[in-house]
């Protein structure tokens, strides 16, 4: 299992989100992505979404602060992310989307002591989670 952060942000430029979900990634996770991916290649599907969220969203009470509603996993193409909505908006969260092979590879070789960050301001994402866990 693997210890795995992904870069959020609110789908609204006004909108308050997360920075950040938290996810322990496991080979049964990669193999849903895997098969998932599989069944919209079959059935040429734009997107598949199903009911399912990361562990945590962060930093700190965000979660509970927004009362999120609506956790998806959404599959489109080689790619996921996962997607929710605040109680009181009207936008929603999400996370940045990650190619499944890459992403799948990355957690197949990493050491499980060491966490692995995934987004477009790697550096970023590290700062973020480094300051919520002080």
């Amino acid at each position: 299992m693997a210890k795995v952060y992904l870069e959020a942000y609110a789908c609204d430029d006004y909108g308050d989100g997360p920075t950040f979900a938290e996810l322990d990634v496991t080979p049964e996770f990669c193999a849903r992505l895997q098969r998932l991916a599989a069944i919209g290649t079959e059935h040429q599907l734009t997107e598949l979404r199903v009911s399912d969220g990361p562990d945590t969203w962060g930093p700190g009470d965000v979660e509970q602060d927004m009362r999120f509603t609506m956790p998806e996993l959404v599959v489109a193409g080689d790619s996921f992310w996962f997607t929710d909505h605040p109680k009181h908006a009207k936008y929603s969260v999400e996370t940045r989307g990650i190619g499944i092979t890459g992403f799948c590879d990355a957690v197949a070789k990493q050491a499980r002591s060491d966490p692995l960050f995934f987004g477009e301001d790697v550096d970023a994402l590290r700062g973020c989670v480094a300051d919520s866990v002080r």
